[in-house]
């Protein structure tokens, strides 16, 4: 398998530094970026379900796919995309770490940055994800990086982000989780469809709830170039 990355991968510092990114990082909040919480966190929550609904749905794939996932985590997603050359990158080194112990036999991980390293991704690719990513970044570091990977995407490529969101007459517990997240950026619809600026691509956006074992909205976006 070739590889989808120009650099080194072997980046990984065992350090969490995320001085480009809009989260708290402090107390309770370091939990999450320890692999181990991180996933007892969400196994809690039943995050597989929502997994297994965008593997099936927004982002199906097919043998060959070649697909980037950026602020892949542990890559909890991996198992549930099939046959595919697969590219994840984090900044979290041992979230990084966790993902090639247990997948590095199914693609490449790489620490990195989503926002500065990006250019050293090899596309295009048939899917690119960011699956809770754009929540933690501020709108210049999020047009910017879509702007950038959007430019990665095949002719049929689709570029995929899934994210909490504030919508009307939410429900208290789903609205206080968002409060209380570590992002600092959760955005209502029309937020997250500012960040897409690039007038030669199309999106669809379908808003998900029920897709927890908690009330739980997300906001996910489906961008592919316009049809000639």
């Amino acid at each position: 398998m070739a590889s989808l990355y120009a650099s080194d991968t072997s980046q990984c510092t065992g350090r969490y530094e995320r001085k480009s990114m809009s989260q708290k990082i402090t107390s309770v909040y370091k939990l999450v970026t320890i692999p181990f919480f991180y996933e007892l966190i969400q196994n809690s929550l039943g995050r597989k379900k929502t997994l297994r609904y965008l593997a099936q749905g927004p982002l199906k794939t097919k043998p060959g796919d070649r697909v980037l996932d950026v602020g892949c985590g542990p890559a909890t997603i991996r198992p549930f995309l099939g046959d595919v050359d697969y590219l994840g990158m984090d900044l979290n080194a041992p979230h990084i770490e966790k993902a090639t112990a247990d997948y590095g036999h199914m693609g490449t991980f790489v620490c990195g940055n989503a926002v500065t390293d990006i250019e050293a991704a090899k596309g295009p690719f048939d899917l690119i994800i960011c699956l809770g990513l754009l929540h933690h970044l501020n709108d210049e570091e999020a047009r910017t990086l879509l702007s950038a990977l959007s430019g990665r995407l095949s002719k049929t490529g689709r570029l995929v982000t899934n994210d909490p969101v504030y919508i009307p007459h939410q429900n208290f517990i789903a609205k206080k989780l968002n409060d209380l997240d570590s992002g600092q950026n959760i955005r209502t619809p029309d937020g997250y469809k500012a960040l897409f600026v690039d007038e030669w691509m199309e999106r669809e956006t379908r808003i998900l709830s029920g897709k927890l074992n908690i009330p739980y909205n997300h906001c996910c976006n489906i961008v592919q170039r316009k049809a000639a």
